[in-house]
């Protein structure tokens, strides 16, 4: 077996199945199951809807990249939702469909470190924030790089610690990914606009790409958080060295439908494509 996967923790739901079989709630109550995180809410009566006016169409596979329509509505909410200018994202060249966003950030790690070697023919690193989701840690090792943990603790504000990101060059000079979760699972943080700036300004001097997991960007109970395509506003409105994930399983409670995108550096997209 590789070294690398040996190191890595078992999937998290696998052992949590294992550790709550056999065991029953007392007679009388009803379990409030906080294990996979799936949707405890139905659908939109209009999203259901508009898949059933829509069925006859199910039996064709999807193109590759989507249809004209699809990557144009994700353009259209990701301008209206983060207040972007609606000319920033090309939905033609900057977004890609996903099958939920789970495979998309799986393959990033592939997309990233496919041929490349940093410098010096160091190993490529990949960072994640720890805790983390299990699709970061098996996509950095299957794509061949270290995984870098970047721990999120209270002492961090329970995001990754970019001071000392910036000051580990050993780090740097092999790091060609860095996955950042907003608003993070299971911590719960958000990361604000100077966080988001200062992470983005971080990928550019050095040179790796940012995977932006945002598909719990629609559950709040006060202010709607932040993406770091705003941060890419601010900053000119390049996406480069930039991808960003949303998904409708949170945003819609359609879990089941798989059905997301990813958006950013056109190269990237061409890329994953």
């Amino acid at each position: 077996m590789n070294p690398a996967l040996e190191r890595l923790p078992d999937y998290p739901f696998a052992r949590l199945r294992a550790l709550l079989a056999g065991i029953e709630p007392p007679a009388g109550a009803e379990p409030v199951l906080m294990s996979v995180g799936e949707p405890q809410h139905p659908m939109p009566a209009f999203a259901s809807e508009i898949l059933a006016r829509h069925a006859g169409e199910w039996n064709r596979y999807p193109p590759l990249n989507g249809t004209d329509a699809f990557r144009a509505a994700a353009a259209r909410w990701l301008a209206r939702r983060f207040g972007l200018p609606e000319s920033m994202v090309d939905p033609a060249r900057m977004i890609a469909p996903l099958s939920g966003t789970r495979e998309g950030l799986f393959r990033v790690a592939q997309l990233v470190t496919d041929g490349q070697t940093p410098g010096r023919n160091l190993r490529p690193a990949i960072a994640l924030p720890d805790p983390y989701y299990a699709p970061y840690g098996g996509g950095a090792v299957l794509a061949g790089a270290e995984p870098a943990f970047l721990p999120t603790s209270a002492a961090t504000g329970f995001l990754p610690d970019l001071e000392a990101l910036a000051a580990d060059t050993a780090l740097l000079e092999r790091l060609v990914l860095l996955y950042v979760c907003n608003p993070s699972n299971p911590q719960g943080a958000l990361a604000d606009g100077p966080y988001l700036d200062r992470l983005l300004a971080l990928a550019r001097r050095h040179g790796f790409v940012v995977a932006a997991d945002e598909c719990y960007a629609e559950i709040y109970d006060a202010a709607p958080p932040v993406s770091i395509l705003e941060a890419a506003a601010r900053d000119g409105g390049s996406l480069a060295n930039l991808l960003v994930f949303h998904s409708l399983s949170k945003r819609s409670n359609a879990a089941g439908l798989r059905s997301g995108f990813l958006v950013g550096d056109p190269q990237l997209v061409a890329g994953y494509l």
